[in-house]
């Protein structure tokens, strides 16, 4: 099954991920946003737009990927203090 870009109607071609990791801490803790789907002629306007693919589809995955590594590491006692943010 062919799947859609995220921006137009054509074939992706591409999918972008971020990956959200703790760093000095073990076990490490990682979190994967939801892959966003684009064609090359998306990514390269929005490559051209300013370098920058931040996508509302894409804001709102790795804004979902943090929410839960945030709240994973909450739970556990070792999240991060808002005060200090």
């Amino acid at each position: 099954m062919l799947k859609s870009c995220s921006r137009c109607s054509r074939e992706a071609e591409l999918s972008v991920v971020c990956v959200v990791s703790t760093l000095g801490t073990r076990p490490r803790r990682q979190k994967c946003s939801a892959a966003v789907l684009f064609c090359h002629r998306c990514m390269r306007d929005l490559l051209e737009e300013g370098g920058h693919i931040l996508s509302d589809n894409f804001r709102t995955s790795v804004n979902n990927a943090y929410t839960q590594m945030d709240r994973a590491l909450r739970s556990s006692g070792k999240g991060s203090d808002e005060e200090n943010v």
